[in-house]
Parts: C-alpha cells; structure tokens; sequence
C-alpha cells in the first residue's frame, strides 16, 4: 500500500527558448526490500507524452556500494515502467542509507541529467532523530550557495555527517560534507558553494543528506531541494514541483521514498 504525504514539492525542468512539442515527465521511486535484505527496487516511469532514449541510471548510495554500476534503458515511452533490482554490497553498517540515482537520458537531439534521492533500509529499518532544512540561493557571480539547518530533536548528542548530491556537470568548491557535532536539541548550520553546467539554463533538483551512527546502526535523513541558474531564476514560465511518498509493506514497518518528477519540455527537432 502506497500513502501520500503531506509534503509536496514540484519540478518542471524547461529549455528556454523552444516550444514544447513533448514532454517527457520521469517518476522515480526506491522501494526497500525485505527485512534483512541488502537490496531494494528502484522504479522509474514515463507519465509524460514523448519518449526518453537511452535513458542511464547510475546509483550511489553512501556506506555501500552497488554490486551494478549503471543501467541503461534503450527507451522509456509514455506509460511505460521499467524496475530495476539493485543489490548492495560491502554494506559498512545496517541502517537507512542515502542514496541517488543519477540519471540522464536523450529527448529529440538534446541530452538531460537530473538525480533522484531517496532513502533505504538496507538490514535493518532505522529512524532518524535529525531534521534537516535546505535552501539554495543565486549569487551575483552566478554561482549558487546551499544553506543547511541541522536540528538534533534527540536527547542524545551525535555527530552528524551533513553531504550534497548534485547532478551531473556540477561542481562544488570545498568539502562534500562536514562532520557536525550536536547536543542535545541543538541546531548546527553547513554552507556549499556550488557552480552551475555551463550549458543549460534550467532549475535541478539536488540533495543534501545528513547521517549518524549509533549503537552500530546507520541514521540517515534528507532534504531535496531545486536549484536554478540565472535564467532559470528569470524566468516566469519556471514551476516545480516534488512529491514525498512513504511506502508501507507486510515486511517493513514504513519506508520513506522520494518520488522524483522531472519535467523537461523542449522542441523537437526534425
């Protein structure tokens, strides 16, 4: 059984300057595996009206590795679903994982990337007492800076991993992550400055993650957000959205999944 959440975040990726003659909208969801299990499904489907080619899907998860490296799908047409089994290997702790599919496929004569976060339980299922709050903003140089909050809403004190995951062509200056420590209801704040793929004028969607061990287990939490450029930025024909699922099953008590769409609209070329 799959329950709808209250939080609701849209993503319309758009080309600017071209009329849209399709729209390829890409859903994707992780769907944990059972209990004790180090693998999970990732389901991605075509609600749009044109086709996503060669579509290549490369995942990440942190404090594991995936036993395939990437996935490719010849092609993805309205209404079609494609599931994929991914496997995890040298799992270093049970616990909820982050994880990120990068993705990038073709439409028409145009190459797009996006990712798509979301949490497993690999082993075991575990709950985070971290709450994390991410805002991104442009800067005058055209760069971007991502604000993190990080809120410890536990009695005990943790040091806290806080991470990024940006889709492909972007660069970040500085660390990747930071090691945060937290008391007791205490907040920490993490900055990442980021640059943009010189080649699109779009908005993405992006990701940070915040993660703690304790008592030999993996707490993990996330926070998408949207990131545009300039033109993006400008831009009044620029929406998005992205829906937050949470998925119940005989063998895991609740699992929360992100549903990812990205809508790129764009001519298509004869």
């Amino acid at each position: 059984m799959v329950h709808k959440s209250a939080v609701l975040l849209l993503a319309l990726l758009l080309a600017f300057g071209s009329a849209a003659a399709g729209t390829v909208t890409l859903e994707g969801t992780c769907i944990a595996g059972t209990v004790n299990s180090t693998n999970f499904t990732f389901r991605i489907s075509n609600v749009g009206n044109d086709t996503a080619y060669q579509l290549i899907l490369s995942p990440a998860i942190y404090g594991a590795q995936p036993k395939n490296a990437t996935y490719t799908i010849g092609s993805l047409g309205p209404g079609a679903t494609y599931n994929m089994s991914v496997v995890a290997g040298n799992v270093m702790e049970p616990g909820t994982h982050g994880v990120y599919f990068n993705a990038a496929y073709q439409q028409g004569q145009t190459i797009f990337t996006t990712i798509f976060p979301c949490l497993v339980p690999l082993i075991r299922q575990t709950s985070s007492q971290l709450i994390l709050t991410t805002n991104a903003s442009l800067q005058s140089d055209g760069t971007g800076v991502v604000s993190t909050a990080v809120h410890n809403a536990g009695p005990t004190a943790i040091a806290a991993n806080v991470s990024i995951a940006l889709p492909p062509g972007f660069t970040y200056s500085g660390p990747g992550s930071y090691e945060v420590p937290l008391a007791p209801f205490a907040n920490g704040n993490v900055t990442f400055h980021v640059g943009f793929p010189a080649q699109y004028s779009a908005s993405y969607v992006a990701s940070t993650f915040a993660s703690y061990s304790s008592g030999s287990l993996l707490y993990t939490t996330f926070s998408p957000f949207l990131i545009a450029t300039a033109a993006a930025s400008a831009s009044s024909q620029l929406s998005y959205t992205l829906v937050l699922y949470v998925v119940a099953g005989a063998a895991v008590l609740a699992v929360a999944v992100l549903i990812l769409l990205s809508v790129v609209r764009k001519r298509k070329r004869a």
